[in-house]
């Protein structure tokens, strides 16, 4: 595999997590602006809860198959 093709594989593969990503990011970042007066401390709690979503979406997947 060429390192073009490599890059293409990975942005088929990885840009459905990113948007998927995006898509819990936001609405957990405005939920936790509302109780969290710190920016820094809302984007930090906000990307954890992301990721921490991502990985539960990810486990049920891989156990359902």
């Amino acid at each position: 595999m060429t390192p073009g093709q490599e890059v293409i594989l990975l942005m088929i593969i990885a840009g459905p997590v990113l948007v998927a990503l995006l898509i819990i990011t936001l609405p957990v970042t405005a939920l936790l602006a509302r109780w969290v007066s710190s920016s820094i401390v809302t984007g930090t709690l906000a990307a954890l809860g992301s990721v921490v979503a991502a990985a539960a979406v990810g486990m049920l997947w891989h156990g359902g198959r």
